[in-house]
């Protein structure tokens, strides 16, 4: 009997431990949404004279009201964002570089192919990492929402063993609110294959807390124009990507795009010479090996040669003087 109490004092000990879990991050993910509104309100509320500090900046009048925002030239007169003044900045010191290192003429080579296709990944890392995290965060959220269904045995049980022992859940198809899109996607909470499959969906919507389900649909309709974003990015790039065959065409499209190509052709530029060393090393051991080259007689004539460089260095020294 002392057995089964503490085994049954385990079970609601864990059981205990995962409410106060769940809870404790449903209160961390308020937090964050509340620090996210306050950045967006004290971005909000940037006073009009530090804005104003910006003079001159086209962005920067834009966010400005429509009764304060200043007349700026335009055409050839136009005044330069910052960023695109930081990107000319950069464009200029790598070209000054590449004349001082003698290498001015590398600009005018084609890019290859095969780094020519990693330009696309390399423009949209960022929003490709976002779009990630979103759907990270449906998985997880939806995962919280259906908790409560699960019986509590089986959700201590999981807890204390595992995921192991248990099914994977194979995920399902959610669909959303038509007020938030109506979108639909797969999605793959980690969750035990309790419930049948397809029938999740209605259980959710009966059953589950009304405003955290149209929490997880306001997030699907973010992650929904998130990938559309990014086919529009990947779509615009390529067309961009078919006017530009030359190093110099890139460098003056996207000065950090260039820079991590230069790197990757640098890379393989090392790697074409380091392999081509080897065929050569090998090749020289097999044809000494086969008895093609006399070993020996390579290093006289080397050495007969080296000697010749230092009379001749020797000779013009004394003619020098």
């Amino acid at each position: 009997m002392a057995n089964q109490k503490t085994n049954v004092q385990m079970l609601d000990d864990a059981l205990a431990a995962i409410l106060e879990a769940e809870k404790a991050e449903e209160q961390l993910a308020a937090e964050s949404v509340k620090a996210s509104l306050e950045i967006l309100d004290g971005a909000v509320a940037k006073s009009n004279e530090q804005i104003e500090a910006e003079d001159g900046d086209p962005a920067i009048n834009k966010l400005l009201p429509k009764n304060k925002r200043k007349a700026l030239p335009s055409g050839k007169n136009a005044p330069r964002s910052v960023h695109e003044q930081n990107q000319r900045l950069k464009r200029i010191t790598i070209k000054r570089e590449l004349v001082k290192a003698d290498n001015v003429l590398f600009l005018q080579e084609f890019i290859p192919g095969s780094l020519k296709r990693k330009v696309i990944p390399f423009m949209t890392k960022a929003l490709v990492e976002s779009i990630s995290d979103l759907k990270a965060n449906i998985n997880r959220r939806i995962a919280i929402v259906m908790a409560p269904l699960f019986p509590e045995k089986l959700r201590v049980a999981r807890a204390l063993c595992g995921t192991l022992p248990f099914k994977d859940h194979p995920g399902f198809l959610w669909i959303g609110d038509e007020a938030y899109g109506g979108h639909k996607i797969w999605v793959n909470p980690d969750i035990p294959y309790y419930f049948d499959q397809f029938s999740e969906m209605a259980i959710i919507r009966s059953k589950c807390d009304e405003n955290k389900v149209a929490a997880i649909d306001r997030i699907i309709a973010n992650y929904m124009n998130a990938v559309t974003q990014l086919a529009k990015r990947e779509s615009n790039i390529a067309i961009k990507l078919t006017r530009i065959d030359t190093f110099e065409e890139l460098l003056t499209y996207n000065v950090d795009c260039f820079l991590y190509i230069y790197e990757l052709y640098k890379a393989e530029k090392l790697e074409e010479a380091r392999i081509m060393r080897e065929e050569q090393q090998e090749e020289l051991a097999k044809r000494i090996e086969s008895g093609l080259l006399d070993i020996e007689a390579i290093e006289q004539e080397m050495l007969k040669k080296h000697k010749k460089d230092e009379e001749d260095s020797k000779g013009f020294a004394t003619n020098k003087k």
